[in-house]
């Protein structure tokens, strides 16, 4: 299961989003919530979430503020979907630089977030899996170094 996080400051977008998506059919649990984005990168820090899905206008932080603290302060990879009440352009572009999945606005489309939800646990998987063929390389080639400098010390 891929584990998400849920950043509103309206309590009954929270549970609306909750509500409405059988996560696990998708392979996906809600487990963290948080209502700014203060409190979000705390969060995000100590239980690094596969997903995030933030509103952008909160108090003490927006969203967009939130993603690139998580991403460049961080260093936490994760899927971000912003969820809006704004269909502003400047917003969609931040959106974009920050590398945010999806942009998508309120009320929420079910099916649309549906899709969303299926594109990213496709990608998480893909990733997931360049990963652990990346750390084989590596703990293979640097195996390898091992043995090749122990011949050539022997030698």
């Amino acid at each position: 299961m891929y584990r998400v996080m849920i950043v509103d400051d309206e309590p009954y977008v929270r549970e609306g989003l909750k509500a409405i998506i059988e996560w696990e059919r998708y392979g996906f649990q809600v487990c963290y919530e948080s209502e700014n984005g203060i409190d979000a990168i705390n969060k995000v820090k100590q239980e690094r979430p596969d997903l995030v899905i933030a509103d952008i206008k909160m108090p003490r932080m927006n969203g967009l503020d939130m993603i690139k603290y998580c991403r460049e302060v961080l260093d936490v990879h994760a899927q971000y979907i912003l969820l809006t009440g704004y269909a502003e352009f400047e917003y969609a572009r931040q959106a974009i630089r920050l590398g945010v999945v999806r942009y998508l606005l309120k009320p929420v489309d079910e099916d649309e977030l549906i899709e969303t939800l299926a594109d990213i646990a496709r990608e998480i998987k893909q990733q997931r899996k360049a990963d652990v063929i990346n750390f084989s390389k590596t703990v293979y080639r640097e195996s390898v170094e091992t043995i090749a400098s122990d011949d050539i010390t022997r030698v």
